[in-house]
């Protein structure tokens, strides 16, 4: 199996200058009610983008 670098690098023809990683959110509670002063109750999760 490649790398993320291998694969970057043959898809287009040099290394990554910046190589990132975010985690998933979920929400249990508050779906776009926190910009409404709703409660929210946000998690990061072990899933990446």
């Amino acid at each position: 199996m490649q790398s993320l670098r291998e694969q970057f690098q043959q898809t287009y023809g040099h290394a990554p200058s910046v190589i990132a990683r975010a985690p998933g959110r979920i929400e249990f509670i508050g779906n776009h009610t926190d910009y409404n002063g709703g409660a929210v109750l946000g998690a990061a999760i072990d899933r990446y983008t």
